[in-house]
């Protein structure tokens, strides 16, 4: 969950979408405030009505199938009010159950943190990505067709890194840079967030090792992305293989050129303005190690792409 507040505050703090600050960071920080304010009962009340009943239901056999005290529902709802309280333990996570139970009249709650301990490591990982999209599209829903262009949705992509705790799992899985010498770094990992421009919700989320370049994981999420929809995204996104693929499944992309590129502007098939016109591009002769042999055939070998130059002014924060 600490990595979900990085992810957001990473996202917000971007220097290339200034304009999307403003909004999102406002909303998140509103959000936040008045969630951690909320006791633990009227926490529930609220997590009641942003995620279904069967959503969070047991499971017939296997994890999750006995009957427990800390069901799945109530492990989630405990962990989301723990990490929305700084440096709160599981003891006093345990004392709110507690509380909660002895008001209901419900049997009483053993005073070891085990059990809290062990089933927050059973939340499978399936049913808290289907709770986040939920909560997302809930997000949306509240806020309207703000942010949409022409009632169509936009969803932003970007990319940054964060350190791991420095355990072996975590070297193994995402290994420290070589640049560090051994066991004077920490593990770093590699994730692409797509959230909401409307509702500033985060949507799906790749993680991957630090040297996997950002266009792998923007692939990844390429099924979150549907018809109709509109990209936006950084240089990452600005380059042949995106702006070929995702039009050809409905999904418009507004991006910064990527770097590799020159433009002059006398060069466009059709000018529509000083610093803005069509261009042609041609499919390259090298094969994307992102595809395979067969994807990678069916990207058209021309796409017709509209630039335009302008002049993006960066308000800094005075110090």
């Amino acid at each position: 969950m600490s990595m979900q507040r990085y992810i957001y505050r990473s996202m917000t703090a971007t220097p290339f979408f200034p304009a999307l600050r403003a909004q999102l960071a406002a909303q998140g920080r509103r959000t936040c405030q008045n969630l951690r304010q909320l006791d633990f009962p009227p926490l529930l009340l609220q997590l009641r009505q942003l995620l279904p009943p069967e959503l969070l239901a047991g499971t017939r056999e296997g994890s999750n199938s006995r009957q427990r005290i800390f069901t799945l529902r109530l492990t989630l709802q405990c962990f989301l009010w723990q990490m929305l309280k700084p440096r709160t333990s599981c003891r006093e996570v345990l004392r709110a159950v507690q509380a909660l139970f002895q008001v209901q009249g419900r049997d009483r709650v053993d005073e070891g943190t085990s059990a809290y301990v062990q089933a927050r490591q059973r939340l499978p990982k399936e049913r808290l990505e289907k709770a986040l999209a939920h909560t997302a599209l809930k997000a949306d829903q509240r806020v309207g067709p703000q942010g949409q262009i022409q009632g169509r949705p936009v969803k932003v992509a970007d990319c940054s890194t964060t350190q791991l705790p420095d355990t072996k799992m975590n070297q193994k899985r995402y290994p420290q840079p070589s640049s560090q010498k051994p066991g004077c770094g920490f593990p770093l990992i590699k994730f692409l967030v797509l959230f909401s421009l409307s509702s500033g919700a985060i949507l799906r989320v790749a993680l991957a090792h630090w040297k996997n370049h950002d266009l792998r994981l923007l692939h990844g999420l390429w099924d979150a992305l549907e018809k109709g929809d509109i990209l936006l995204g950084d240089r990452a996104c600005g380059q042949y293989l995106t702006l070929a693929a995702l039009p050809a499944r409905g999904v418009d992309v507004v991006a910064r050129m990527h770097g590799a590129r020159r433009v002059d502007f006398r060069r466009a098939i059709k000018r529509l303005g000083r610093h803005e016109g069509l261009f042609q591009w041609n499919k390259g002769c090298q094969k994307s190690e992102i595809l395979s042999s067969q994807q990678w055939s069916q990207v058209p070998d021309q796409i017709t792409v509209r630039l335009l130059r302008f002049d993006a002014v960066i308000r800094r924060r005075k110090k």
